[in-house]
Formats: C-alpha cells, sequence, structure tokens
C-alpha cells in the first residue's frame, strides 16, 4: 500500500465536550507507505492529546481574559462608588463599559413601574441618540417581555441576548 500523490489522512481534533477544535492534514509519509490501524490509532492518541493541550492552552487564555475583563470592571465600579455626584457616576459606568469593550453604550433608569427616568448613552451620535430617546419601549412593553416565557429564552444569567434576526428585536 504506497502512498499516492493525492492521498490524503485527516485526523479531527475534538475538545474534552466532543464539539471540534480542528484537523490535523498529513502528506507525503517518509516511509512512502499509506498508514495502517495501529498508525492511525498511534496518530488518533497523539491527536487526542494535541486536543487537551490546545484546549487547556484556550481555558488559560479565556480565564486570563475573564479576569482581565472583571479586573476592569472592578476598578470601574471602585471609581464609581469613589464619585459623589450622580451624574458624574451615570457617565463613568457607561464610559467604563466602552473600556471594557462596548463601542455603544445606552444605560436607561426606569422607575419601578419600568418607566424611563433618565437616559445616559455613549459611542452614539447625537443624531443617534435622538433617535433612541424618541423610540424607547414604554415600560409596560418591557414588563410584558420580561414576563414573557419566549422571552426567557434569551436569558444568560441575569442578562438577556437578543440576536438581530429575531422579531422580538424588530
Amino acid at each position: 500500500d504506497l502512498w499516492h500523490e493525492n492521498d490524503l489522512f485527516i485526523i479531527p481534533l475534538r475538545d474534552s465536550r466532543g464539539q471540534p477544535l480542528g484537523l490535523i492534514s498529513l502528506d507525503a509519509p517518509n516511509n512512502g507507505r499509506r498508514p495502517d490501524l495501529r498508525s492511525a490509532k498511534a496518530l488518533e492518541i497523539f491527536a487526542n492529546q494535541a486536543a487537551t493541550a490546545i484546549e487547556n492552552v484556550r481555558l488559560l487564555h479565556n480565564t486570563r481574559e475573564y479576569a482581565r475583563k472583571l479586573q476592569q470592571l472592578h476598578n470601574i465600579s471602585q471609581q464609581v462608588l469613589r464619585e459623589f455626584d450622580f451624574e458624574k457616576q451615570l457617565r463613568l459606568v457607561v464610559s467604563g463599559l466602552q473600556t471594557a469593550g462596548w463601542q455603544r453604550v445606552n444605560l436607561t433608569l426606569r422607575d419601578g413601574e419600568l418607566n424611563v427616568t433618565k437616559v445616559v448613552t455613549a459611542g452614539l451620535t447625537a443624531e443617534e441618540e435622538t433617535f433612541l430617546k424618541a423610540h424607547l419601549m414604554p415600560g409596560s412593553e418591557w414588563r410584558e417581555r420580561l414576563s414573557s416565557e419566549n422571552f426567557a429564552r434569551y436569558r444568560m444569567g441575569a442578562c438577556y441576548f437578543l440576536p438581530e434576526e429575531d422579531p422580538w428585536v424588530q
């Protein structure tokens, strides 16, 4: 069983949950032969070890990135706590969220009925801010959405993520 020029040997890399991480593609073996089952099994073991190493590095990187973001947010919250002027506190919150990686931030304070009492933004043009303020969803609509079982599917911890293609965003 000689290796042919157009032969291809591929080993999938999968994480601990079985999700794809990538592929190893091998070509032109030194012995000039196609791999047998024994060689494939040895390469599979190596690929599993490589996948574990890759996953560990990613987890470490993600952990470090997560810790960095938490530190940024902690620093922002400390700045907010040191500031006694309410308007400045709100500005620190929105600018801090920009520092933490969000280009556009909208902080809407609402009363117990979820009616708007104040809007503070960062990263919006004057026109966008004017449009936003003119088109804020009323508290009754937010109360309905937040109590809807359909809306619960967007929940991520205590947060909600709504993809743009979803009708709730429209």
